[in-house]
């Protein structure tokens, strides 16, 4: 009873074989596999852009039959078959792929019959560039002619390629990434000094990634301008309070006081040095005459320096100006009385003269003054007089009395018609016509 599987065993094997013989297999043959779109690196990996469509497609060749299977590796997840059939290629995609998505990806193909299994592996990364632009930022140096000059550009994948550039030299100052140091490809550092920077240049990061996308930063250069009231004056004994405000430069500048013998003042119980950017001040403590002076408010950056110059006057009191201000005042009140009065008393004369200023220099016309109820203008001549000492012309006024109807009635009157009184009028420094 023993014998009987063996053999059984062997005639099937007998048979299989003979099946073989009579049916040969064939492959799986020619496996391929395509990925698309995708960009091929130097070392054979592929690599897509975040968010874009991608297709995967497999074939191979068998005989009878075959199947056809993709598989993914480095994923998270917990199957790693992704899609199978029995076709001669078999097609996925993926759309808005993720960096989750990236892995190595293989096509296995297996003959139905024979059970060979072919395998084909293709590595799949998932780049993306960072969403932000590069941040530009300095700091200063240990000298006040250095500064270092600092280019982040985080959040993508791989890391960028980070360049430095002066816009009006159009060279680059240093470019990343650094060797060896994987997180610091993401921020490039150069350090500088004034020697190679221009007032009122561009300075430019600019940010290159591998998947074509291009950011930068950048920021002018400017030399330091500090700025403040240069006159300052204070009284002996008080307290002074000098300031200045520096708002121009980039790099900021580093901004302290000196004094005229370019001393560096520093806070003691004498001067207090304070800083609240962009204004400085130096407060100054019982001041006396020995602090009257130069005090410089000096700034200084890569760029250059510049200073402001402030002058304290220190005054010894405030009497003084008090006593000048009272003496101007009553000075001006004297002058304006006199002045009031003298023309009050000269005012017949600045009147006439301004009222008959342009009459000729003859002051010989003379003046009738007649009383009479009807008007009768006499024409006869009337002696002029000689002129005075003085200089002032003498004027004749002639006053002619005219008989009323009463006075011709009445024969009591005087027998003369005409009664002419001649008065001699000589008014002081005053001309009458």
């Amino acid at each position: 009873m023993m014998g009987q599987p063996v053999a059984t065993v062997r005639i099937f094997t007998i048979v299989l074989c003979l099946f073989h013989l009579s049916h040969p297999t064939d492959g799986p043959a020619n496996l391929s596999l395509d990925i698309k779109p995708a960009t091929p690196l130097k070392n054979g990996t592929l690599f897509v852009k975040r968010g874009s469509n991608v297709f995967f497609n497999c074939s191979s060749e068998a005989y009878p039959s075959q199947n056809l299977t993709w598989m993914v590796e480095d994923v998270a997840q917990d199957d790693p078959y992704i899609a199978s059939g029995s076709k001669s290629s078999l097609e996925f995609s993926i759309s808005n792929i993720l960096p989750s998505n990236q892995g190595i990806y293989t096509c296995a193909s297996q003959n139905t019959f024979s059970m060979r299994t072919v395998n084909k592996s293709q590595e799949l990364l998932v780049y993306y560039a960072p969403e932000r632009h590069p941040e530009c930022s300095w700091e200063l140096g240990n000298e006040p002619s250095d500064v270092l000059f600092i280019c982040s550009w985080y959040g993508g994948y791989p890391v960028p390629t980070l360049d430095w550039h002066e816009i009006l030299e159009e060279t680059v100052i240093a470019k990343g990434p650094m060797i060896n140091t994987s997180q610091e490809t993401e921020r490039l550092e150069v350090h500088v000094n004034r020697f190679i920077l221009h007032n009122k240049e561009e300075v430019k990061c600019v940010g290159h990634h591998i998947t074509g996308v291009e950011k930068s930063c950048s920021f002018n250069l400017k030399m330091p301008y500090p700025l403040g009231a240069p006159l300052v004056t204070a009284l002996e004994g008080s307290t002074v309070t000098l300031s200045c405000t520096e708002t121009e430069s980039l790099p900021p500048a580093k901004t302290v006081w000196k004094q005229k013998d370019n001393k560096l003042i520093n806070s003691t119980s004498k001067y207090i040095v304070s800083e609240s950017k962009p204004t400085y001040t130096l407060t100054i403590v019982n001041v006396t005459k020995d602090d009257e002076g130069i005090f410089y408010c000096y700034s200084e950056n890569p760029l250059g320096a510049r200073e402001l110059e402030l002058y304290l006057t220190v005054r010894t009191t405030a009497g003084g100006g008090a006593a000048v201000g009272v003496f101007v005042s009553v000075l001006i009140v004297m002058i304006g009385i006199v002045l009031g009065v003298t023309i009050y008393s000269k005012r017949d004369r600045i009147c006439i003269g301004l009222g008959f200023s342009s009459l000729d220099d003859d002051r010989g016309d003379v003046l009738s003054l007649v009383d009479s109820d009807e008007e009768e203008i006499f024409h006869d001549a009337v002696p002029r007089l000689p002129p005075l000492t003085n200089g002032h012309a003498t004027t004749l006024v002639e006053i002619h009395r005219i008989p009323s109807c009463d006075r011709e009635e009445n024969p009591d009157s005087t027998e003369h018609t005409d009664q002419t009184q001649h008065d001699q009028i000589e008014p002081e420094n005053t001309e009458i016509f």
